[in-house]
């Protein structure tokens, strides 16, 4: 494989694919990245995998990027399928992994397609706002606690669960350097509570702050907890790390690609309370008083 391009390509959904065509057809030298396992991203996964029956029911909107995924593989580029971006320099250098292993490659032009929007799924009164409202409704009212969507009743993680977990377990970065442990999300968050009871620097103090620890709090059903951080500034879990907490000092992310990021909260969201897990009848006792 080549280290030096004249542009490389990050993404291999419908963007990546005409752009690497395009660039191709042009006589430079291409390689495009992407770190799923086939072309098409989102809107056209596994497109060259779909029987007939599958294609039919996916509909033209689908089947239009067959022409396109095969102008691709038969185009003069590298693609180099299963390679996680996780860093791109001013220089030009790219860092990825792949086969278990840090890369890195090199060209002048870096274009990122990494945009993807989720196929629709529609069902009878998809487009009724009356529905959708009533839908609405029912989940902020009629349930006293919205349920966790990111938790399978089954106890088992979605791939991008399980990749979230490795990085919240891992004692080493993406290059094998070993991660400081107090640097590392398991160390004050452990299992089954999420939290080790101690008082830790984070670093995410904000300039009118006392100079003080805090305790770790748990990540039980951290999904529904938002705001973040001691004083709510982060909306998200994703601004802890990416506005907050930039220093690695609370959980060491910096090595992390979007896609990993993605992954580890995906994971976290997925926690929930021991108390669920705990069979026993909620029973109470009550007692009636009678006077005349």
């Amino acid at each position: 494989m080549k280290k030096n391009y004249d542009a490389i390509i990050i993404g291999a959904g419908p963007a990546g694919l005409a752009c690497g065509n395009e660039l191709a057809v042009r006589g430079l030298e291409v390689a495009v990245l992407d770190e799923q396992a086939g072309p098409g991203g989102q809107i056209y996964r596994n497109i060259t995998g779909t029987s007939s029956a599958q294609r039919k029911i996916l509909g033209t909107d689908y089947t239009d990027g067959l022409d396109l995924v095969d102008s691709f593989n038969s185009a003069p580029l590298d693609y180099l399928p299963q390679s996680r971006v996780w860093q791109a320099a001013e220089n030009g250098d790219v860092f990825f992994s792949r086969d278990g292993a840090s890369q890195k490659l090199s060209a002048p032009n870096l274009v990122l397609c990494t945009g993807a929007m989720e196929r629709p799924v529609p069902f009878p009164g998809w487009t009724s706002y009356d529905d959708l409202d009533a839908i609405s409704a029912y989940i902020m009212r009629g349930i006293k606690q919205p349920p966790n969507l990111m938790y399978n009743p089954t106890g088992e993680l979605s791939a991008s669960q399980q990749r979230g977990k490795l990085l919240y377990e891992r004692t080493e970065d993406n290059v094998g350097n070993p991660i400081p442990e107090n640097n590392r999300c398991v160390t004050c968050h452990p299992a089954p509570l999420y939290t080790d009871l101690r008082k830790s620097d984070v670093s995410t103090l904000a300039d009118s702050d006392d100079p003080i620890l805090f305790d770790a709090p748990h990540l039980t059903n951290v999904y529904a907890s938002a705001p973040y951080l001691h004083d709510g500034r982060a909306k998200t879990l994703e601004e802890i790390w990416t506005i907050y907490g930039t220093d690695d000092k609370h959980g060491y992310v910096n090595d992390m690609s979007k896609s990993d990021l993605n992954d580890l909260v995906n994971y976290l969201k997925s926690l929930r309370s021991p108390k669920y897990d705990d069979e026993t009848p909620d029973v109470q006792q009550g007692s009636l008083l009678y006077s005349n």
